[in-house]
Formats: structure tokens, sequence, C-alpha cells
């Protein structure tokens, strides 16, 4: 797959005319010319996967911004394996703002409306909160060796928690064993308080600026284990 890029400049005047010119189907309609057709394909798969999620929930177009959490998890793990399965996508290629821009003001902006209507950060402005940017990330750093137990894994998450997740990225990256540990823990423990686990993140941000996880007797495990205990046994 040749990923196309578009740029902050270009894709902020794309934005504006949308939001100026466009209403809702208008959007499906426009958008059939606006991307090179080398991407025509991918637009379906993703068009099929979008309404193959929405099918799951038994919802219509006006109710998936409703469903939130929901349909982002559920779709998230879908364009997670379409993307990365079918079109070779990796976390190199997932690390360039540029690629998800112009599949979503290129290839399928209807889709990132009817999820977030005209929200300037989910469609190309904030790094960390394009869309499908976003919850691409969020089941790579979820994935647990297949597909059933990565949904068992999300499904009783919030949006908060692709929020803890997403946007804590540290100097090089994200620590991949250590967010894959954190997230199973949760679900391990069936946490469900957002604000507790928001403090276990924090705590997290605090601890690996002076702790190497992987150098903890006990390795990323133990380094995780007491990072719940600690937080829990202090609320």
């Amino acid at each position: 797959m040749k990923w196309l890029e578009l740029n902050k400049k270009k894709a902020a005047a794309m934005y504006e005319q949308l939001e100026q010119n466009y209403k809702g189907k208008t959007i499906k309609q426009t958008e059939q010319t606006t991307y090179d057709q080398s991407y025509h394909q991918i637009k379906q798969d993703i068009y099929h996967i979008f309404y193959e999620t929405m099918n799951e929930l038994n919802i219509t177009e006006e109710m998936v911004k409703k469903a939130a959490y929901e349909f982002d998890y559920l779709f998230g793990i879908k364009l997670y394996r379409l993307l990365t399965e079918k079109y070779g996508m990796n976390k190199y290629l997932a690390s360039n703002d540029a690629i998800w821009r112009y599949l979503q003001l290129n290839v399928c902006p209807y889709l990132v409306y009817l999820r977030w209507s005209f929200n300037p950060d989910s469609f190309y402005q904030s790094s960390r909160r394009i869309w499908l940017k976003s919850i691409w990330w969020y089941v790579f750093l979820a994935w647990k060796e297949n597909e059933e137990l990565t949904r068992e894994i999300l499904k009783e998450n919030s949006t908060d928690t692709i929020v803890q997740l997403v946007e804590r990225t540290g100097k090089y990256g994200y620590r991949v064993e250590l967010y894959k540990q954190i997230l199973y823990k949760k679900y391990q423990i069936h946490l469900k308080d957002r604000e507790t686990f928001r403090k276990i993140m924090i705590l997290n941000t605090m601890r690996v600026k002076v702790t190497d996880p992987y150098l903890v007797e006990g390795g990323i495990n133990q380094y995780v284990e007491d990072l719940f205990q600690d937080v829990i046994i202090t609320i």
C-alpha cells in the first residue's frame, strides 16, 4: 500500500471547506471526488466495517455519535485488523499524522463527521485525537493474543481510557508492552472507576521517568502489580 499524505495546512483548508460548504449527508456525496482512485478499495473496506459495526450495535447513522465508546472499540478492532492485515499498517506508519489526515479528509470524512460532527481536533488538528489514528493505536496497545480476548479487555472501558493511554506518549513513543500489561491488569481486576485508572496512569508517568519497568525485579508484570496496588491501597 502506498500511503498518501496530507500536511496540516492543506488539512486545515479542506476541513474549513467541509465545515462551511457541506452539511450532513452531502459530505458523503462530495467525498467521491476528493481522493486518489488508488484508495477506492480501502475506502470501500472502511465503509464496510463502519456499517458492519452499526449493524452489530443495531444503530442508525444518527446514533453513531451517541454510541460513543461502544462504537469506537468495536469499529477500532475491525479497523486495526483491516489496516494492519490487509494494508500493511504498522506502528511506524501509524505515527505519521499526515497519513491519517489524508484518510480522514480525503477518503472518509463523512464517517468522521458521523462520529464527531465538525470537530477540528478529531479531523486533523490534535495529533493524539485524530479519530482513526487514536482508535488504531488504542487497539494496538491493547491487542492480546486474538480478537476475542482483545474485545473482552476493551469492552468495559470508556472514552476516557482511550485518552489516558493514547495521549500519554513518552519521549520515545509508547512503551507498548507496558501499556498492554496495564490494560490487561485493568481487565483482570474489572477496574471500571475512571478516576482510579487516571491516577494509575499519572503515577506510571511519574515512575517511568526514574524507573525502567524492564529492570524491576519480576519485570513488567511486577511493575504493573505494584503500580495498581499502590494506587488502590491509598484510595
